[in-house]
């Protein structure tokens, strides 16, 4: 379990660099990272401070991944981690399965650079961050060791 933690933590933590190398003003794969609506040139993106607070966040969900497995000596309190968890899971998998319309496995709209990234990098990825969560979630609650 510790290997899933830590691959889980590492991915979440790169993200969370992503989100804070773009708040800072970076360029690289930006374009990819929002749907653009059908037909338009300019899509919109979040501001500075909400990507700072998702860089937060996803630096956050690393840090609890990295407790799940005790990787580099943190442990994670265990109501956080009986409460977080499957929190987690549920989103990451809520996320892969999307909202249908430009986002997750089952979109309508496949057209552009981040419905090509979403159906062949983000939906899997968040799939497997998901499942990884609620494996950790039943080691953690005993269920699987």
């Amino acid at each position: 379990m510790s290997a899933l933690a830590l691959i889980n933590g590492l991915l979440l933590s790169i993200i969370s660099l992503f989100h804070f190398y773009w708040a800072l003003g970076g360029k690289f794969g930006k374009d990819a990272v929002f749907p653009r609506l059908k037909g338009k040139q300019e899509g919109r993106s979040p501001g500075v401070l909400i990507t700072f607070v998702v860089a937060i966040v996803f630096g956050l969900m690393a840090y609890l991944s990295f407790g799940a497995g005790g990787i580099f000596g943190i442990h994670f309190p265990a109501q956080g981690l009986k409460y977080g968890l499957p929190v987690l899971a549920f989103i990451f998998c809520a996320r892969a399965i999307g909202d249908l319309k430009y986002v997750g496995f089952f979109k309508k709209e496949n057209t552009g650079d981040f419905a090509w990234y979403d159906s062949r990098v983000f939906s899997p990825l968040s799939l497997f961050m998901g499942i990884v969560f609620f494996i950790l979630f039943l080691n953690i609650t005993g269920v699987i060791k």
